[in-house]
């Protein structure tokens, strides 16, 4: 029995030019959609990164308000004591407020134990700049935080110079000027109970320490205003991100 096969009809220009057609809007089809998935995708992350981020900052606001509160402290002390520079007749008065007042900064052994430092929340910040940023799809987020960073590393010289230079000072002058031993001793009991023994009070120590109590002030007014600047940026940047992430 014969089997009879149909002739292969052979295409016309037509035909080939429909199933071009098809063939490329299915590619040109399946680009755009996975196109638009990747981008969903990395909006989507850049969402999740604006919301850690807006969180970070929210510490990092604790964080500066607690180092104003501790400089202003200190701006107001030093400021309660200064009159007594003036009058020779309660210099005495000076120098023993210094004996007190080095308890509440300094630890047994010499270090500044209560200066008021800032570290900002940065594990967000670190996955960022290690090539996430572009995921931030928002012009004016991007400006913020680098001024914000750019702000931070001011703050943090003006810390690292008071850390590195009047802390030091002062913590010699203390240690030249008092016997600290009572306290090495009764560490646990409040400072303003301990008995004041001095080692050296010479006319040289007490100029010095006016110097350096006037110094004091400036860093802890100088630290007040940069943490009032780098508020401002963090609030600002904290706008920028509700906004972006709309909420």
């Amino acid at each position: 029995m014969e089997v009879h096969h149909k002739h292969h009809v052979p295409k016309n220009i037509k035909e080939y030019l429909t199933e071009f057609l098809m063939l490329f809007a299915a590619v040109t089809l399946g680009f755009f959609v996975e196109n638009m998935r990747e981008h969903y995708v990395e909006d989507h992350r850049g969402q999740v990164y604006a919301q850690r981020l807006l969180e970070d900052l929210k510490e990092d606001s604790i964080r500066l308000d607690n180092v104003y509160n501790s400089a202003e402290e200190k701006v107001r002390l030093i400021t309660s004591v200064m009159p007594f520079a003036q009058d020779e007749k309660k210099i005495m008065q000076l120098v023993d407020s210094f004996y007190y007042f080095g308890f509440w900064n300094y630890n047994k052994y010499g270090y500044v134990a209560s200066l008021p430092r800032f570290y900002r929340v940065e594990e967000t910040l670190n996955e960022l700049k290690s090539g996430n940023l572009r995921l931030i799809q928002s012009d004016s987020v991007v400006a913020n935080l680098a001024a914000y960073s750019k702000k931070y590393m001011t703050l943090s010289q003006v810390i690292d110079d008071y850390w590195q230079e009047r802390s030091v000072n002062l913590t010699k002058l203390h240690m030249k000027m008092f016997d600290r031993k009572y306290y090495l001793l009764h560490e646990n009991d409040h400072p303003k109970t301990f008995p004041i023994t001095y080692r050296d009070i010479s006319k040289e120590n007490i100029y010095t320490l006016k110097i350096e109590l006037l110094s004091y002030r400036i860093n802890m007014e100088a630290l007040e205003q940069n943490v009032v600047s780098l508020r401002k940026i963090n609030y600002r940047l904290m706008n920028h991100l509700r906004a972006y992430i709309k909420i």
